[in-house]
């Protein structure tokens, strides 16, 4: 306890930057919430804090995803964050899959127009980004899409995944309602062992 406790209070203490990304509306956010972990390189660093709507011209454009990380982290502008989301379930995730060498990355200024024309994809020319965010990114899906096929070949498809979804869930009520038993079953021990005496 003393150990979760003072690493805890550590990372309190730890100095962290505001950062913020920006999804364009075509893409999505494919499930990600606010809560959501935040990894570098696959390891938590943070949560997602927010999720707003961004406004051009009166019309909603896309997201803006704002979350904290530990300032021992120098992210450049061209810093690329992907949605990395599972084959399973509904656990969006962020992860920094670079942290950038380009510009230190300022959430107070605009994305740098050298650096702007060397990342930001040609789609997302025509309106400005909102200043302080970098572009995200959609995790590859060459990836899910050969893991997906593969499962699919198997015979593993929407219904099957229906199905474990449903299994996780009833395993899930399953070990609540043991734990509850197992209190009833240690109270009413605990009476018997009391009226023995």
């Amino acid at each position: 306890v003393l150990v979760i406790t003072w690493s805890k209070f550590q990372a309190l203490l730890q100095p962290s930057q505001t950062v913020a990304v920006y999804y364009p509306i075509q893409e999505g956010l494919q499930g990600l919430s606010e809560g959501a972990a935040v990894t570098v390189g696959d390891v938590a660093v943070g949560s997602v804090g927010s999720i707003e709507t961004h406004m051009y011209e009166q019309r909603s454009v896309g997201h803006i995803v704002r979350f904290d990380i530990p300032s021992s982290f120098e992210l450049g502008w061209d810093a690329r964050v992907e949605l990395v989301v599972p084959i399973l379930g509904s656990s969006t995730t962020l992860n920094f899959r670079s942290l950038g060498s380009r510009p230190r990355y300022d959430p107070a200024a605009p994305l740098p127009e050298d650096t702007r024309t060397a990342i930001v994809p040609l789609g997302l020319r025509d309106h400005p980004l909102p200043p302080g965010t970098i572009p995200g990114y959609v995790a590859s899906t060459l990836t899910r899409n050969l893991i997906s096929s593969a499962m699919t070949s198997v015979g593993f498809e929407d219904e099957q995944r229906t199905q474990v979804k449903s299994i996780l869930r009833n395993v899930d009520t399953l070990t609540a309602n043991m734990a509850r038993r197992a209190q009833n079953i240690g109270d009413k021990t605990a009476n018997l062992l009391e009226n023995a005496d």
